[in-house]
């Protein structure tokens, strides 16, 4: 029996009782239409992720700029700019690169392209004329507001050594000044005043030193320019006036001729050329004194411990009347003329070199002295017993009394240092005049001072 379905009638939803037109009802997602719309979604989000790593993402990181540094610096010098260098770039946060590169002649490469300078270049202070006159330093220190707002810490001594119509053109880094060092046991036994010795205790003490037939002098003296010139700071004379001319043959200048004749001819001071002697002979006791720099206090204190193994003492030269002016100099750090972007990049490598512990660090490697009053003042607070105190020592007296010269720039100029130094090695022949030396040394040295000329600060960008 064959049995047959019908499809039952079914009525159009309008044809139905109490129920509503289709426009006007919602529709009921289905379970493919979801399936539909996920999978659209996801498709969507995987696109978008693909073509966002494709788009450079936004970033707030600044780009790296590079400062250039060009130094003539050897020797711990060089080292010690290098292994600061390094420290400045993995903690500065001015995004900048540090790049030190030594340079012979470094005067004449600054010079040659407008392109190819540097951004900064170490410098000394007898180099500043030549750099200024040719439009070639840029911003200075003061420019930098960090720097004023530690520029009362600065030294007065650091502050002049670079100031040319009062402003400071470049960066002091660190000190070095003469000073005397000597045995001191045996000037306390000949009655020498360790503080305030004047010019009579230096004669009287370096001629009972001396005793020729046992190879002993009282006082050694290197063949430098700058040995005489430390002398006549001593002395109190003025080594030049406020326009930059030599006026040391004054009477303090010439009462120095006179006095460093007498011990020179009376043999109770020697002038030698090996640098080493001096060191070397007061370590085994064959003098009693040297003028050296302070620079070298740790070769000093090596020789001596290598030999008769006293007590040292470090002091100022005398004077006349009591303790004598110091003479200071040292290297700098200078902007190059540049755009004022590069100028301030460099500005702020200036900023953390002025900084307390970049200056101790430079400090401790160099042994150039701090520029900066209050490390000075912490070391000797340390309460260390060190023969470095006495000369720290030395760094406040003459901030406190004002006695000290910074080192005249046209000084190192060829006639200048080859007459100071040929008045040093003759002043001690019987028969001659010293102060006659004098009066051809500062006429020598003026022959080389020349006007500074400073280019007017709107001068256009290279």
């Amino acid at each position: 029996m064959k049995i047959t379905y019908r499809q039952p009638k079914v009525l159009k939803r309008s044809q139905r009782s109490g129920e509503k037109s289709a426009k006007n009802m919602p529709r009921v997602p289905t379970m493919v239409s979801i399936v539909h719309v996920l999978f659209f979604c996801i498709a969507g989000l995987v696109l978008l992720g693909g073509l966002a790593g494709c788009l450079p993402l936004p970033t707030d990181k600044k780009e790296k700029q590079i400062v250039v540094l060009w130094h003539n610096f050897s020797g711990v010098e060089a080292e010690a700019l290098q292994s600061l260098a390094d420290s400045f770039n993995a903690e500065n946060d001015w995004d900048l690169i540090l790049i030190t590169e030594y340079q012979q002649n470094l005067f004449d490469k600054v010079q040659v392209a407008p392109g190819s300078r540097p951004d900064m270049i170490t410098i000394r202070p007898e180099d500043l004329p030549a750099y200024l006159s040719l439009g070639l330093i840029g911003a200075g220190p003061e420019q930098s507001v960090v720097f004023r707002q530690g520029q009362h810490d600065l030294l007065p001594m650091a502050s002049s050594l670079y100031k040319v119509g009062g402003v400071i053109r470049a960066l002091p880094l660190g000190l070095q000044t003469f000073v005397m060092y000597a045995n001191r046991e045996w000037l306390l036994d000949l009655g020498y005043p360790l503080e305030g010795a004047s010019w009579q205790d230096l004669q009287r003490v370096a001629c009972a030193a001396t005793a020729l037939q046992g190879g002993q002098v009282g006082l050694g003296i290197p063949a430098q320019p700058g040995s005489l010139m430390a002398f006549l700071t001593a002395s109190g004379s003025q080594i030049v006036d406020e326009a930059g001319m030599y006026t040391f043959a004054d009477q303090q200048g010439l009462a120095t001729a006179d006095m460093l004749y007498e011990m020179l001819v009376g043999e109770c001071a020697v002038v030698y050329n090996d640098l080493d002697v001096g060191p070397l002979r007061l370590s085994k006791s064959s003098m009693a004194m040297i003028l050296e720099s302070s620079k070298y206090l740790n070769d000093v204190e090596d020789a001596v411990a290598k030999g008769r193994n006293f007590s040292l003492s470090v002091s100022a030269l005398p004077s006349p009347a009591g303790t004598g002016s110091t003479l200071w100099f040292g290297p700098g750090l200078a902007v190059i003329h540049s755009t004022p972007e590069r100028e301030e990049n460099a500005l702020h490598v200036m900023e953390w070199f002025y900084a307390a512990d970049t200056q101790q660090q430079w400090s401790q490697k160099t042994l150039y002295l701090p520029t900066r009053r209050s490390l000075i003042v912490d070391e000797l607070n340390a309460d260390v017993d060190s023969t470095r105190n006495q000369l720290l020592e030395v760094v406040l007296e003459a901030d406190s009394q004002g006695s000290w010269v910074s080192w005249p720039l046209f000084t190192n100029r060829m006639a200048c240092r080859a007459s100071l130094l040929r008045a040093l090695l003759f002043m001690g022949e019987r028969d001659t005049q010293p102060r006659d030396y004098i009066n051809t040394a500062a006429t020598a040295c003026n022959t080389v001072v020349q006007p500074i000329l400073i280019p007017p600060s709107e001068a256009e960008t290279p």
